[in-house]
């Protein structure tokens, strides 16, 4: 494949300090086959946006940055070395999950195959829950920056750029790096952005829009154009499978930047569909009325549709109705089980009871599209538990019903959990920080009378039956 073939402009500006992001490809969702990656996402990388932005209004002609989405833009590894050699960056930014780990890990080998004097650097969940491991694992990465990248790389850029030495890295807050001895050193925490309206929003300018499908709404399941968009940042709550990559404090843009940014959405590429990535956007309820009112006096709500997560336990009928004559069509529930039992005992703080009031509240508001996700195998759960799961799937009313085997992130307190082998929970042998483990059709542990064999026996079972309940075909 050739350079010309991605349809990516590299050839920077020599004079330049040149930045290349990458979003690198799952090697769960590869074609080993053509080598190509095969899935393709919806919507452009946030996170990676956010910084491109930041990047260049901080610094403008002095930074030349390029951003590739491996799966979106089809770019196998093999292809790799000359998307390195064609811009030849001084940085390559990376950011990676844990589920696509190692596939960063593959991408920092190709750069420092490819220019071994290039700065490569680890952003993302991963990186900001283990930086101190992950350098020691992955010798190709030379940083890891932890939580929000905005202030973090504005001063890791300007260190760079100046010829700074590696020891005056410790003033920078919010990373790891190997030092010159080789001994890896962890700098304090940078505080969070209180002020998310420093930000400028994303635009999109350094993407390729004809590689991204964002003419395909997900959540309609049809061709209408549909966009990802970030209100706020953190989340209070404290699920024990869950560990939020920013800090718990929940912070929120001004109704009138969300609106700005969906005006632009709307005006620049005709956005139909808008889906808040928020990880619990109505925490503030006052907050998001709000927004629902700005939608409505700026009559967006009569042209761009939109959906958000929230949690049962902070419905309330007349900010259902509010976000419903807003424009709102579709709300996103993790329900997680339907065992008591297992909701206490994995700190969701709301039972069954408040599960069936509110999506009954949500419906009744005049939402069209709810979905509700569970997940199988967490702390405490046995047969029994699962059973009552499956009776209760028969009681929701959901439009969706995503089923997920329960993945254990480094940093959650289920983690933890299975390390001491609370809740019945115990490894699977060569699963524990196993990354290759991180799929969805791969266990990496069990629980009480529920073995591998038997949870993954009762996961076909509930995909059948939220098959027939649903007419949507599920598979592992």
């Amino acid at each position: 494949m050739s350079i010309g073939e991605c349809n990516i402009d590299l050839d920077g500006r020599k004079s330049a300090f040149r930045i290349l992001f990458i979003s690198p490809a799952s090697l769960e969702f590869t074609n080993f086959e053509s080598g190509r990656p095969t899935a393709i996402s919806h919507s452009p990388n946030l996170s990676l946006s956010f910084l491109y932005h930041w990047l260049k209004m901080k610094f403008a002609d002095r930074v030349d940055i390029r951003t590739i989405e491996q799966v979106n833009y089809n770019i196998p590894f093999e292809d790799m070395p000359e998307v390195i050699r064609t811009f030849d960056p001084h940085l390559v930014g990376i950011t990676s999950s844990t589920f696509n780990l190692l596939g960063a890990y593959r991408i920092a080998r190709t750069v420092k195959e490819t220019s071994p004097e290039c700065t490569t650097v680890l952003g993302g969940a991963h990186a900001t829950v283990l930086p101190v491991h992950t350098l020691k694992e992955c010798g190709d990465i030379d940083i890891c920056v932890c939580g929000e990248g905005e202030l973090t790389m504005e001063e890791l850029v300007e260190h760079l750029m100046s010829g700074g030495s590696t020891d005056e890295m410790r003033r920078i807050k919010g990373i790891a790096y190997r030092s010159d001895e080789g001994r890896v050193v962890q700098t304090p925490s940078r505080p969070v952005i209180d002020d998310l309206d420093i930000l400028p929003h994303p635009t999109y300018e350094e993407y390729d829009m004809n590689r991204i499908d964002y003419r395909f709404c997900p959540i309609t399941n049809k061709n209408e154009i549909y966009f990802s968009v970030f209100s706020s940042r953190g989340c209070v709550f404290k699920c024990a499978f869950c560990t939020p990559v920013l800090p718990r404090k929940f912070r929120y843009r001004s109704p009138a930047k969300v609106i700005e940014e969906i005006r632009y959405l709307r005006e620049k590429f005709g956005a139909e569909v808008i889906y808040f990535e928020d990880s619990c956007m109505s925490t503030n309820k006052n907050w998001f009325s709000k927004v629902c009112d700005d939608f409505i006096s700026s009559g967006l709500s009569s042209e761009v549709r939109w959906g958000f997560e929230t949690r049962v336990d902070l419905v309330e009928p007349e900010l259902m109705r509010k976000a419903v004559r807003a424009g709102c069509i579709f709300v996103n529930f993790g329900l997680e089980s339907g065992s008591d039992l297992v909701l206490k005992m994995n700190r969701k703080g709301f039972t069954k009871d408040t599960i069936l009031k509110s999506l009954k509240v949500t419906r009744e508001s005049g939402v069209q599209i709810i979905h509700g996700s569970f997940i199988l195998g967490l702390p405490y759960e046995t047969s029994g538990t699962v059973e009552e799961t499956m009776e209760f799937i028969d009681k929701v009313d959901l439009n969706m019903i995503p089923i997920n085997v329960a993945d254990v992130y480094p940093g959650t307190e289920f983690f933890r959990m299975v390390d001491r082998g609370d809740g019945g929970l115990r490894w699977i042998p060569g699963q524990r920080m196993n990354w290759e483990a991180y799929r969805r059709d791969t266990l990496m542990t069990e629980v009480n009378d529920l073995d591998k064999d038997r949870l993954l026996d009762y996961y076909r079972k509930i995909l059948d039956k939220v098959e027939r309940k649903t007419s949507i075909r599920y598979s592992i």
